[in-house]
């Protein structure tokens, strides 16, 4: 018995030092190709430690994306991925990410996008510009990779912490800059939209988190303790950019709680538009089961939780905590809810985006007891029709969804940003 402990404890010993090591800890882009363009987006690396690899190809980067956004139409798609990934040419991600931005730019070259275009008085065409931001989300090879949950977990947190705040806050000023210009002529505009997946949902939300809270507790302060019959518009929560996309986050529902929490004690108006969209897949059974596993047994090393809730809380992942969900989204064939015209006279600008919406081949529907008009969030639980388990995310159909949601967005922010209705300040 004791051989078999001590054989035990060696074992465990070299799973330790082996997830600790120095395994793809490197950065992957040497000589950064600034150049934007559909097949070499942008890429920005952070080290475990949440610092960028690189900051002057960082800095670098942001005065591409200003300067090439400042005489046309452009669309910034960022993108953070998640474990097992990084920002190799030839990780599985990175191949997949360069194909959606490909797609966004065929989207948005319609005919359909190009009506809405003209009948908001923009100058024509769109350019996209993609960025990869990449960190170690893996750190040992093959199924050893497996062993580094927790590791992972805390390390996407560093990232978020660290140098990616501040990156964010600049690219936010650019979008803001670019879409409030008073430019003579047909003007242009900026959109921006960040997508996190996975461990990369857990970057996202801890580098935006803040700022979005604070929008929050701002809104709720504004009108909280006032009649209803004199109660002031709360304020715009802007989030980052159009719009902040959580898909499969692996991040605890804790984290979200107290945004959830304050997104419930205002009633917005018709100025808000959703900022943060979080779409959890049906059959993910990574965040269904191994996420709650693995947070159980983290549990150990914690003191004990005050109520079943706060350990539900703990143990579940965001998207999968169900009194946190907002909506579905399945497949439809139904006619969609919404199109183009709404662009004419900016009619757009008044539209609830969190109602019942037919967009493609997939329908937003919210739920009834938890569905808020003009919410700035949107917790949807999908159909693995749309989603397939943790890591079928850029499937056709959910990429022509998102499109379409993100450009409706794109619209109404827009339309009140160049003063349609109250604008967001910041």
């Amino acid at each position: 018995m004791n051989s078999r402990i001590g054989m035990g404890l060696v074992a465990i010993s070299i799973m330790l030092i082996l997830v600790s090591c120095n395994y793809g800890h490197k950065q992957y882009r040497k000589s950064a190709d600034i150049t934007p363009s559909l097949t070499a987006p942008l890429v920005i690396e952070v080290d475990d430690f949440g610092r960028f690899w690189d900051r002057q190809a960082t800095e670098a980067t942001l005065q591409t994306i200003e300067k090439a956004s400042l005489n046309k139409n452009t669309v910034v798609h960022v993108f953070i991925h998640g474990w097992h990934h990084n920002a190799s040419e030839s990780d599985r991600n990175f191949q997949d990410f360069q194909k959606t931005l490909v797609h966004l730019q065929d989207k948005l070259d319609d005919p359909e996008y190009a009506r809405a275009r003209e009948l908001l008085n923009l100058k024509e065409g769109v350019h996209v510009i993609g960025l990869y931001v990449g960190w170690r989300g893996r750190s040992l090879p093959g199924w050893l990779n497996y062993l580094t949950f927790w590791g992972r977990k805390s390390a996407a947190e560093r990232v978020g912490d660290g140098d990616l705040r501040e990156f964010f806050v600049k690219l936010q000023n650019i979008y803001m800059d670019r879409n409030t210009s008073r430019s003579t002529g047909k003007p242009t505009f900026m959109g921006l939209v960040t997508i996190g997946h996975s461990f990369g949902g857990q970057v996202l939300f801890k580098a935006v988190s803040d700022a979005f809270e604070n929008d929050l507790i701002t809104a709720v302060a504004k009108v909280k303790g006032e009649p209803d019959q004199t109660r002031p518009k709360p304020e715009i929560v802007s989030g980052l950019g159009d719009m902040m996309v959580l898909l499969n986050p692996s991040m605890e529902a804790f984290q979200y709680e107290r945004i959830d929490r304050l997104a419930t004690e205002v009633s917005f108006n018709e100025d808000q538009a959703p900022v943060l969209l979080t779409v959890s897949a049906e059959d993910d059974s990574a965040r269904k089961y191994w996420f709650p596993i693995a947070r159980t047994l983290n549990v150990l090393f914690r003191p004990l939780f005050k109520n079943d809730e706060e350990k539900d809380l703990w143990t579940t992942a965001l998207g999968e905590y169900e009194p946190q969900q907002t909506h579905t989204l399945q497949v439809s064939d139904r006619v969609p809810t919404i199109s183009d015209s709404l662009y004419k006279k900016c009619a757009i600008a008044k539209e609830d985006l969190t109602q019942a919406l037919v967009l493609g081949s997939a329908q937003l529907e919210p739920k009834p007891d938890r569905h808020r008009p003009y919410s700035p969030v949107v917790i949807a639980y999908t159909s693995n029709k749309l989603v397939q388990e943790h890591s079928g995310i850029f499937g056709e159909t959910f990429s022509n969804f998102l499109i379409d949601y993100v450009t409706f967005v794109q619209g109404k922010r827009m339309c009140l940003i160049r003063g349609m209705g109250s604008a967001p300040t910041n």
